[in-house]
């Protein structure tokens, strides 16, 4: 027998069988809303097609909050590095009026500590999201008769998830008439695309205008604001592209047919499967190479800024150059200080982590273990439907991963 997904079948007691549906879902694993029915976007609920936003007010509301966010993900260390510096001139303020009696701070000490507390506090927020995008998909969630849903900590996950929208913390809301559980989940698998397609069309503005004027801000802000903040991007919404990527390709067999997991009235391997199948062999696997070995070589000048952004973006070809010109070149790299774009994508990749040498590969960088070890839990929490062998499984990783820290 072949357990449906997560709040597809009866979660509410009594329930009268094992083979009942929630409500308002019908067909096989209970895998779609009935007719007149579409399922929200935050949560498994059917909701009835009149209760669905107007698509043309959601794209454009979406729209909007693509371009928030990108700009806040972009900006977001000089907003930081601004309050800083307002606090700091607060500060001294009141220290004037107290007629000396605290030293004043000079300007390098001051740029140093606000640099220092920036670089803290994005830290801070990326180890927040990352642990709340972990916490998601190792909580379990068990129906109960006097508990409905933990609605605070549904709306921590989906933030932590970023699949930020305005209309995220309406789960009873549906953005388009009869919406399948395949249409939701790329939905909520578009911000991350769609933001690094914002930053693409920016970059392509910045070098148009730096070409026009030939002003050294919009150089400066296409290379380090723009290259740091894809990258961050990159890491930020790899656990959702993996998560979105093996649903789509979690078949079971329910009889003599072979459905989606996650829509069981779809049948498996259809031909956009094979598109996903690539972009998992081509892109998710691919990458936490780059993420193992590519900080280290960038660190060491051994690849360039450039080099790296784009073995990010298209891994393959990119590490098959890696091994040829490392293989072929005795140049041991060098440690020499590197352009300002240079510096600030190394800084971070690696100012929070020491390299680790492995016999074979070399240096490798602690994202790329990181990274490899979230891929780990999706793939576990992916393809592993029984609950106590996911959660046993999970606990040997979760117990493997803190002794590597001891």
């Amino acid at each position: 027998m072949v357990r449906c997904p997560r709040d597809y079948c009866c979660q509410k007691f009594p329930c009268h069988g094992v083979d009942v549906c929630a409500e308002n879902r019908e067909g096989l694993l209970c895998g779609r809303c009935k007719s007149g029915f579409a399922e929200a976007l935050v949560s498994v609920k059917c909701v009835p097609n009149s209760s669905c936003i107007n698509s043309r007010v959601f794209y454009c509301l979406y729209t909007g909050w693509i371009a928030l966010v990108s700009l806040f993900l972009l900006f977001a260390r000089d907003m930081k590095a601004a309050w800083s510096k307002a606090q700091e001139k607060i500060l001294l303020v009141c220290k004037q009026s107290r007629k000396g009696k605290f030293p004043s701070v000079t300007s390098n000490e001051s740029v140093a500590v606000v640099d220092e507390e920036s670089d803290s506090s994005l830290k801070k927020l990326q180890i927040l999201l990352y642990y709340i995008q972990d916490a998601s998909i190792l909580v379990v969630n068990i129906p109960s008769q006097e508990l409905d849903e933990d609605t605070l900590r549904n709306h921590l996950f989906s933030l932590s998830e970023m699949s930020i929208d305005l209309v995220q913390f309406y789960k009873n809301t549906c953005v388009l008439a009869s919406m399948t559980p395949i249409q939701k989940l790329l939905i909520k698998s578009l911000l991350g695309s769609a933001i690094l397609v914002f930053y693409a069309v920016l970059y392509c503005g910045l070098k148009f205008l730096h070409w026009l004027t030939r002003r050294q801000c919009f150089k400066h802000l296409a290379y380090t604001h723009l290259t740091t903040s894809t990258i961050f991007v990159l890491l930020l919404f790899y656990q959702k592209f993996a998560i979105a990527s093996m649903t789509l390709l979690q078949c079971v067999k329910i009889g003599s047919q072979s459905v989606i997991f996650i829509d069981g009235t779809v049948s498996c391997y259809q031909k956009w499967q094979i598109g996903v199948f690539i972009f998992l062999c081509t892109w998710v696997i691919p990458v936490l190479i780059v993420l193992l070995v590519g900080p280290c070589l960038l660190a060491r000048h051994k690849v360039s800024v450039s080099s790296f952004f784009l073995a990010c973006l298209f891994p393959i070809p990119l590490l098959c150059w890696w091994t040829f010109k490392v293989r072929n070149t005795n140049d041991p790299g060098n440690v020499t200080k590197g352009t300002e774009w240079h510096t600030e994508l190394v800084q971070s990749l690696q100012k929070s982590f020491k390299d680790i040498r492995l016999p074979i590969l070399g240096p490798i960088a602690w994202i790329g273990i990181i990274k490899l070890r979230r891929l780990a839990l999706v793939m576990i929490y992916t393809f592993i439907s029984d609950l106590i062998l996911r959660l046993a499984l999970m606990t040997v990783f979760v117990v493997l991963f803190i002794l590597v820290h001891c």
